[in-house]
């Protein structure tokens, strides 16, 4: 899913400009995963094993200057267990009613390809499949957005924005799995219609996994934003299905702050995603 090509899911930043939005969204979508693959008495049934996996997910972000609608193609591969990188891209259509007292005399409506952005994961434990609920949060991780979209028409951040960080799986009672995690959102190489972020966070998953190959997961995250000298918390809350086949379902919805004047206090986002994962598992060779 998204929060692993695209998570967590994005991650809380500030809304200046319309363009930003999206790269909220593309980074907020690296959301809330359910359980290892490791516990297999649980997900025996529901586990696929392939290093590959595609994600077609969809998004709407309501910014405080109109709606933003985002279709998100995924790539993720894990070639070994210790290792998983992935790639997304960001299809953005938006909508901005007039406001003459913000400088637009009238509805603009922009359509186009927005931001890219590449992860990478190395978990020390070998615990990595192209599976869906491996957190992203897992061992080490790092991202980068391109600024790729046209921040003029609202489609891109016009900006660099990066994020590592580090975390570790428990596995509690009950196949409760909590992950504790923590990192520092940043951007960098800004340009004119780009929002600052420097952020450090923290974060929990907790996840419940289902015998029948469902989850629940809520994450919880608070950040400082040295940009605006104020605390920044948000949540996420992931439900999902997963089939033997390789096929799955999930929707996100969550509640970003914003702490930009122009902005809303809290935003909500949507995520529905479809994935498939297939291939022959990690470390062995493909046919």
């Amino acid at each position: 899913m998204l929060r692993t090509a695209m998570t967590d899911t994005l991650r809380a930043m500030r809304v200046r400009q319309a363009g930003v939005a999206f790269v909220m969204i593309f980074v907020g979508s690296l959301h809330p995963q359910p359980a290892l693959a490791d516990d297999a008495a649980v997900l025996k049934k529901y586990t696929p094993t392939g290093r590959h996996r595609i994600d077609m997910s969809y998004t709407r972000y309501d910014t405080y200057l109109g709606d933003t609608y985002v279709f998100l193609p995924t790539y993720t591969w894990a070639p070994r267990r210790n290792l998983r990188m992935n790639v997304a891209g960001s299809f953005v259509s938006n909508s901005i009613p007039a406001n003459p007292d913000l400088g637009i005399p009238e509805t603009i409506n922009e359509t186009g390809y927005g931001d890219t952005m590449i992860g990478v994961q190395y978990d020390p434990s070998a615990r990595l499949t192209a599976s869906p609920w491996v957190p992203d949060t897992v061992g080490l991780n790092a991202s980068l957005i391109a600024p790729t979209g046209n921040a003029d028409k609202g489609l891109g951040s016009d900006a660099w924005f990066a994020s590592i960080g580090a975390g570790w799986a428990i596995d509690s009672v009950r196949h409760l799995w909590l992950v504790p995690a923590f990192g520092y959102d940043f951007t960098f190489a800004e340009e004119p219609l780009a929002a600052e972020v420097n952020q450090p966070y923290v974060s929990i998953d907790l996840v419940w996994v289902f015998d029948f190959g469902g989850w629940v997961g809520i994450t919880p995250k608070i950040g400082y934003e040295f940009e605006e000298s104020e605390a920044v918390d948000e949540y996420t809350i992931t439900v999902g299905k997963m089939f033997s086949n390789g096929i799955g379902i999930s929707v996100d919805y969550g509640r970003i702050e914003q702490i930009n004047p122009n902005a809303r206090r809290d935003d909500n986002s949507w995520l529905v995603n479809f994935y498939y994962q297939f291939g022959r598992p990690p470390g062995r060779p493909e046919r």
